[in-house]
């Protein structure tokens, strides 16, 4: 017996994109490519905004902490060091940019003041996965209860 199926032209396009992302490599993408999945982006945002205080004496400046990571594991080292990341005159190496410098902290304390950005506290290495928030009392470990002084929900 023939059966016929009648597709719509949503369907047969659908069938089309998904015959092309699979033959190009990228399946099962979705058409999205790499990276652009909601959830990645998501992700990605959280990490781009994560902030550090410089570790540097005399410096306090922000720091990006992917550009702390980057320099660190640059540099061959799983551990921060006092100016990795930061762009200031005390910490850089090389020509220091004044005004391009003083933008982008302005930039940063601005989007911290806004909440766009996250004053975080520097993690134990550049493998360290764990974030800590700055300003915030660390949580108890699951297993022991919390302190006496920690306000309760009575």
């Amino acid at each position: 017996m023939l059966q016929l199926f009648l597709r719509s032209a949503e369907d047969t396009d659908k069938r089309a994109r998904w015959a092309a992302n699979r033959a190009s490599g990228s399946f099962p993408s979705k058409g999205k490519g790499t990276g652009n999945a909601p959830g990645t982006q998501e992700a990605l945002s959280l990490t781009n905004a994560l902030t550090l205080v410089c570790k540097t004496k005399r410096c306090n400046a922000l720091v990006h902490m992917k550009a702390a990571t980057r320099q660190a594991t640059l540099a061959g080292r799983k551990h921060f060091e006092p100016g990795d990341g930061c762009g200031s005159r005390v910490c850089t190496k090389g020509r220091f940019r004044e005004p391009r410098f003083q933008a982008a902290q302005n930039r940063m304390r601005a989007q911290l003041a806004e909440g766009s950005r996250l004053a975080v506290l520097w993690p134990s290495d550049t493998l360290d996965k764990s974030i800590v928030l700055a300003n915030q009392p660390p949580h108890p470990p699951a297993d022991q209860p919390p302190s006496p002084t920690s306000p309760t929900n009575e």
